[in-house]
């Protein structure tokens, strides 16, 4: 029995070593940013508007999305301001969670 790496069995070793180098990249830098996150800003800090006012729009949107409301504005009004898949993005959490925890964290209309 020899030990010849063939040219597939090459690749697909190198193709594993690139995916476990990918992960462990994200990984690392997601625990990072948590860290960071969690350091200077807290990890249960409300949206601040005056950082970022379209983070109030995107939350709104997002709690509305859960609901069921569909893409509407906190008033009803349907808009078309913001992007779907971050909207998308954290009405997830927001369907998942108990209404108690959400309602901490959610912006103020």
């Amino acid at each position: 029995m020899s030990c010849v790496m063939t040219r597939d069995n090459l690749q697909h070793t190198n193709r594993r070593r690139w995916v476990i180098a990918l992960a462990a990249l994200f990984t690392i830098a997601f625990a990072v940013r948590l860290g960071l996150t969690a350091a200077f800003v807290g990890l249960d800090a409300p949206p601040d508007a005056q950082a970022n006012p379209d983070q109030l729009d995107f939350e709104q949107i997002a709690w509305q999305v859960a609901q069921g409301n569909g893409f509407v504005l906190d008033t009803g009004d349907p808009t078309a301001r913001r992007a779907v898949g971050a909207v998308g993005t954290m009405a997830l959490p927001y369907t998942v969670a108990d209404d108690s925890v959400i309602s901490q964290s959610r912006p103020a209309a």
